[in-house]
């Protein structure tokens, strides 16, 4: 590399939608999207399949990202973020709570 080399690596791209300059990641993006629809925390792990615990991590980090401190402000953040679930979700979050098993 120091020498100008290629590395072979010329065919890997970031992926699509991802800019330097948004300091959240896509999942992270997920995660405000919910939380400006009031999704609560185990609402967010059961959409995205995670455990809450990870959820409450994912709430940290974007809350000390975009420099809040509680929902409502990083509902509003979202908003400037233009930040909103794929409709698939939310055609899905307007149908009500999934029951237990159902698929």
């Amino acid at each position: 590399v120091a020498n100008g080399e290629q590395l072979g690596l010329e065919h890997v791209t970031r992926s699509p939608g991802a800019d330097r300059n948004d300091p959240l990641s896509m999942r992270e993006r997920e995660v405000l999207a919910m939380l400006a629809l009031g999704s609560s925390n185990a609402e967010i792990a059961s959409e995205l399949f995670l455990s809450v615990d990870t959820v409450k991590t994912y709430v940290r980090r974007v809350f000390q990202k975009l420099g809040v401190h509680n929902r409502t402000q990083a509902a509003i953040q979202a908003q400037q973020y233009g930040v909103a679930p794929p409709s698939s979700r939310l055609d899905r979050l307007r149908a009500g709570p999934r029951e237990p098993g159902a698929m």
